[in-house]
C-alpha cells in the first residue's frame, strides 16, 4: 500500500467520528439535518468515490470551524 492511500485511509478512519463531533457544535436544526444529509449521502456513494468526498466533507468542516474563530476574534478587537 503507498504511503498516499495510508493517509486517504487514516483520514477515511477518522471522518465519521468527526462528523459526528462537528455535528455537535451545529446550534441551527437546519444545518443538523443539512450535515446529516451529507453525511447520508456520502456513506451511500460507490465505493470508489467516496473516499475523495468523505476527505472533501472533512476538509469543509474545518474550513468552517476557522471561519467560524475567525468570526469570534473579529467581534472581539472590534469591542
Amino acid at each position: 500500500m503507498s504511503e498516499t492511500n495510508k493517509e486517504e485511509e487514516k483520514a477515511v478512519d477518522t471522518i465519521t467520528a468527526e462528523a459526528s463531533k462537528d455535528i455537535d457544535h451545529l446550534t441551527d436544526a437546519d444545518e443538523k439535518e443539512i450535515e446529516q444529509k451529507m453525511i447520508k449521502t456520502i456513506l451511500n456513494m460507490p465505493k470508489e468515490v467516496q473516499d475523495r468526498f468523505k476527505v472533501l466533507h472533512m476538509l469543509s468542516d474545518k474550513r468552517s470551524k476557522l471561519n467560524d474563530e475567525f468570526n469570534e476574534a473579529c467581534k472581539k478587537l472590534e469591542q
